[in-house]
């Protein structure tokens, strides 16, 4: 079975989001960006519990930002509530999920992070096959709704806007079919530093493979 993009879900100033999820081979990927004093503790989907893969940090001000990737196969299908704990209201929420994806374990084939001071763009290259699915989120303050590089198809976008008009924080999420090696990027406004994850999601049966059946 492909690998193949089945729904996007965001909010933005929000501990929890209600995520849709269709389809067979299921697996959900969730960013949680946070500009907190505390990083999350811990995600649900559906009351049930995600495992967390990895994640980046910065003090950026007060408080640290955070940026991390949680994940959980076989989510239950339908509209389900997608919940962070650990952070504050300041919790930004992406879901992407995909359908026809590893089941047994860790789905991701590839993770990179990045975090660069207050450049004018921002990428990373992932180890991946055609058969993969990318996926990456870029955080950050003063992050003007911005296009993602050629080939890479938005699928996110959330911000919490102050009163003076400026876009104070913004979580972008973006999708890229796999290859031998993925390059993945944004451009960005150099005014604030960035966070910048992204992974590569595993088929559920690899090209030449067996299905990952046991009896």
């Amino acid at each position: 079975m492909a690998i193949a993009y089945d729904n996007a879900s965001g909010i933005a100033h929000a501990t929890s989001v209600s995520h849709t999820a269709t389809g067979a081979g299921l697996v959900a990927v969730v960013f949680v960006g946070s500009h907190s004093s505390s990083a999350p503790s811990g995600v649900t989907y559906g009351g049930v519990e995600c495992t967390f893969k990895d994640g980046i940090t910065r003090l950026l001000g007060a408080n640290n930002w955070y940026l991390s990737v949680w994940y959980i196969a076989s989510p239950a299908t339908g509209a389900q509530t997608v919940a962070v704990s650990g952070t504050d209201a300041w919790t930004f929420i992406g879901v992407v999920s995909f359908t026809g994806a590893y089941q047994s374990g860790d789905p991701f084939t590839d993770y990179d992070e990045s975090a660069p001071a207050r450049a004018t763009s921002i990428a990373l290259t992932l180890t991946s096959t055609a058969t993969d699915f990318c996926v990456d989120a870029v955080f950050s303050q003063y992050l003007d709704n911005v296009t993602p590089n050629a080939g890479q198809t938005e699928r996110v976008d959330v911000f919490w806007d102050d009163a003076d008009g400026n876009f104070e924080k913004r979580l972008e999420c973006s999708t890229e079919p796999g290859a031998a090696s993925v390059g993945m990027g944004w451009p960005i406004d150099p005014l604030w530093d960035v966070l910048y994850v992204a992974v590569s999601v595993k088929e559920l049966v690899p090209t030449g493979g067996s299905p990952m059946w046991w009896f």
